[in-house]
């Protein structure tokens, strides 16, 4: 079903390819920027034409994430016309350098377009979205919303709040059939990285000695990796995964990784279950009934000693596919201790109906039918939802 989108910060990298390819996959995109007359003239004409001449729906509207009237007057027009289905916060900074010598007014500088923009388009946008009881927040973050990184200190915090922000919106939209979900590119190549706002405090940069030149070599070596032009680091893939997340029936996982992520779903995969189980907990005590339902499983996978290596490397076969899968938060699988054959095996689902999705996969169907020769005893299995109790099984 065609959506209306509205992508802030369309004029370049990666909002700019996902509003090409939401428009060819049949939505309304209003691909948004500032200074349509002016700095981004040129994108906004070439735009424009390009849905012309290829038949797509598509429209520039000028829109500044750092000017609350701006936001507030572009998001009243369009939804005079028409609905607003999905927000996409693309608009951002990256600042690299030294972070001691970043000044209060350049921390407030950046934190205004990748958090305080944030807050903006989100506050005009929601109270429409709340009366429809319908409607996707999508929030472009980065590997660094999960991880600290040295020189990237501002930018590492800036994408820190925004994930905190969204969410903390997850929870509290969930009653009014609002998602507020986040998207954490790895490393891909867009001009975010050609000229990253650098701090203005010479004098501390100067201090620092040797270190003052990591910065600038970070961003030759980031410029070196994204120019050999690897699919691994296209940042089509990010467009690519946002368009799958908007045509995504069902309730679509908070946080999904693309490429190279640094560990970030390791990270994921571990504050998941704390994170559930603290919301399980937090939400009754303000009089909120829980809204979660992913579906957390864990499984203990005895095989008999002659089979043990076949099924371990099976079962290690499948977790790249099934992370892959759209409604899989986390598939890991942990060796017993005692050395007895035991395998654990944990997963997060977004719901019942992703995990049943899992076990139709030819994958699993495949390590499934082994079961029967493999085990020494039948998988002992418990689940528990994110808002509900545990309950145990076998199979």
């Amino acid at each position: 079903m065609s959506k209306n989108i509205l992508i802030p910060g369309a004029s370049r990298g990666i909002g700019y390819l996902t509003a090409k390819t939401l428009a060819k996959g049949g939505h309304h995109v209003i691909a948004s920027m500032r200074d349509i007359k002016g700095h981004n003239a040129a994108i906004a004409t070439e735009l424009a034409g390009w849905a012309v001449e290829h038949g797509h729906s598509l429209e520039v509207v000028e829109l500044d994430v750092t000017s609350e009237g701006s936001v507030d007057s572009a998001i009243q027009a369009l939804e005079e016309r028409l609905d607003i289905d999905v927000l996409i916060n693309n608009a951002g900074i990256m600042p690299c350098g030294i972070t001691e010598a970043y000044t209060p007014e350049q921390v407030s500088a950046c934190l205004d377009v990748n958090v305080v923009g944030v807050a903006r388009t989100c506050r005009a946008v929601l109270p429409h979205m709340r009366e429809r009881k319908s409607g996707l927040l999508i929030h472009i973050s980065s590997s660094s919303g999960r991880l600290a990184m040295p020189f990237f200190g501002l930018y590492c915090a800036s994408k820190w709040a925004l994930e905190a922000m969204a969410e903390s919106m997850h929870y509290e939209l969930a009653s009014f059939g609002v998602e507020s979900i986040i998207v954490e590119p790895g490393g891909h190549g867009t001009d975010l990285i050609q000229s990253p706002p650098a701090p203005s405090d010479t004098r501390c940069i100067e201090s620092y000695g040797d270190i003052a030149k990591a910065p600038a070599n970070i961003v030759d070596m980031f410029q070196g990796v994204f120019a050999q032009g690897d699919k691994s680091t296209d940042a089509q893939n990010v467009a690519d995964q946002l368009a799958e997340l908007v045509d995504m029936e069902g309730d679509r996982p908070i946080r999904t990784t693309v490429g190279h992520n640094m560990g970030v779903d390791q990270i994921n995969t571990r504050v998941a279950p704390v994170q559930a189980e603290f919301i399980r907990s937090f939400l009754p005590m303000a009089g909120i009934e829980a809204q979660d339902n992913r579906l957390f499983v864990s499984a203990t996978i005895t095989l008999k000693p002659e089979y043990y290596d076949e099924g371990l490397a099976a079962l290690e076969s499948i977790i790249p596919q099934t992370l892959n899968e759209p409604g899989c938060h986390v598939f890991s699988l942990m060796k017993n201790k005692e050395g007895n054959g035991a395998l654990h095996l944990f997963e997060c689902f977004e719901n019942e109906q992703a995990l049943q999705l899992h076990y139709e996969q030819d994958y699993t169907k495949a390590v499934f039918a082994q079961y029967e020769e493999w085990l020494e005893k039948p998988v002992e299995v418990t689940k528990m939802l994110a808002s509900s109790s545990v309950t145990s099984a076998q199979f």
